[in-house]
């Protein structure tokens, strides 16, 4: 008597320790690149630099924060995932940052349903004759004075596989106290999301997509 368990979607959340200094810096990153926010087709009442490669290199440059948010969040969800009984292992021989951009909401903004494998150029990538395909896309609260955050993911009942009362699959982190600014979501690219109203302006977040080649 065994079981296997296909690979399964998962939204993963941890808080960024020295989110107070990171954020510092990236308020500053920011600042300086204020002409690179603009309207969104999926951001209502909201702006992002999300069409901008030289936001995305300012970014990258920033060490400190590409360690803490990206690389350590993701062994810790890598070694979380790999303790599964059942579960095939993630084998990851090697990761890169494939974009990332920074979008500000106002008042009432909310952001329609999508996931980040339409943000992936290609399905895969060949880099330096290793074939990447996309894995992992990073939320980053950086700034939130709402009490409750807004982000909501969803697996839609035409893709759902699960034995459960209901085919469609829904998890809303305004249910989870722990999730607020200074907290980073690691979640597959494919898993759908969205963002229901802001009740205060001001919020501000980083996203990422990250593209993986495997042993």
């Amino acid at each position: 008597m065994g079981i296997f368990y296909f690979p399964c979607n998962f939204v993963y959340w941890k808080k960024i320790q020295n989110h107070e200094k990171i954020k510092k810096g990236l308020l500053q990153i920011l600042e300086n690149n204020s002409g690179h926010f603009e309207k969104h087709p999926l951001v209502e009442k909201g702006i992002s630099t999300y069409y901008s490669k030289n936001f995305s290199k300012s970014i990258s440059q920033y060490d400190e924060l590409i360690n803490s948010v990206v690389w350590e969040s993701i062994d810790e969800l890598v070694k979380k995932l790999d303790s599964r009984e059942g579960f095939q292992k993630i084998k990851i021989r090697k990761s890169l940052i494939s974009n990332c951009w920074c979008s500000k909401y106002d008042k009432n903004s909310v952001v329609s349903c999508h996931n980040h494998s339409a943000d992936i150029p290609q399905a895969q990538h060949f880099i330096d004759n290793e074939v990447y395909r996309s894995t992992f896309s990073l939320i980053y609260i950086v700034n939130d004075e709402n009490e409750k955050n807004q982000t909501e993911f969803l697996e839609p009942s035409m893709l759902g596989n699960n034995v459960s009362s209901s085919a469609e699959t829904r998890f809303k982190t305004c249910h989870v106290d722990e999730i607020g600014e200074g907290t980073v979501l690691i979640f597959p690219s494919n898993l759908y999301h969205q963002v229901n109203p802001i009740p205060k302006s001001g919020r501000i977040i980083l996203s990422f997509n990250v593209i993986s080649t495997f042993d």
